[in-house]
């Protein structure tokens, strides 16, 4: 009974915090000083300027998005990703510098897609996926992205397929990108997803915990001079 109630207070938890991770959060400084966008991951010096180094496979300095889309399709894959951050985050230099170095998941979004990194503060002209002339801020806020490190996924015609905003560790990426390329965004929800995927790595845990615990063996403690506890219910 304590186990169901204890898995029933974290999935609790978990959907008020893939709530909030969704709509929340962090209001963008979009003012002009000190715009330091830059799209891809290497500037000259071959890193990037304020918010962590990407790995060298997102595509650098690429402004016209509606084509990088095209040529991803085109290399049959399944769209675009695009990252967008904003200077002074903790959360977008833990996800350029410690989620997008695992291999595995680096193999599986260049697998799948083709990336790009977009700063929120900039505001040079971009083509969006759907072909839009747009500045970068106008396309963050016309995207509604609300809090960074933002990543969204764009599929044919420019459509996007889903969007993840929030701290985003390598585990909870992972199923990010599982909920994309497997076309769960179909038939459901990403923060339903991920609370299911989540819920099931807790249950595991819990039953793992159990079988531990089961098998270690009940020895009584001779003690003489103890009591019952039952005197004390």
């Amino acid at each position: 009974m304590n186990n169901y109630l204890a898995q029933f207070v974290v999935l609790m938890f978990l959907v008020m915090a893939a709530k909030a991770a969704d709509v929340a959060a962090i209001e963008p400084d979009v003012s002009p000083q000190g715009i330091k966008a830059v799209v891809g991951n290497h500037n000259q010096a071959g890193r990037l300027s304020a918010h962590g180094d990407y790995p060298r496979w997102f595509k650098a300095a690429n402004y016209d998005l509606e084509n990088l889309l095209k040529s991803s399709l085109d290399m049959g894959k399944q769209g675009l990703m695009v990252v967008f951050s904003m200077p002074d985050c903790r959360y977008c230099e833990q996800f350029s510098g410690e989620t997008l170095r695992n291999p595995e998941i680096g193999e599986k979004v260049q697998e799948n897609f083709l990336s790009v990194h977009l700063d929120i503060s900039d505001n040079r002209s971009i083509v969006t996926p759907d072909g839009r002339a747009l500045t970068i801020r106008e396309f963050a806020k016309n995207e509604r992205v609300f809090g960074t490190p933002a990543v969204y996924f764009y599929g044919d015609q420019g459509d996007r397929l889903a969007r993840k905003m929030g701290s985003l560790p390598e585990q909870r990426f992972a199923h990010v990108i599982d909920f994309v390329t497997q076309r769960h965004y179909q038939t459901s929800s990403m923060s339903g997803y991920l609370i299911k995927k989540e819920m099931a790595l807790i249950t595991n845990d819990l039953a793992k915990d159990e079988a531990d615990l089961a098998a270690i063996p009940y020895v009584p403690d001779p003690c003489s001079g103890c009591g019952d506890a039952a005197d004390y219910y």
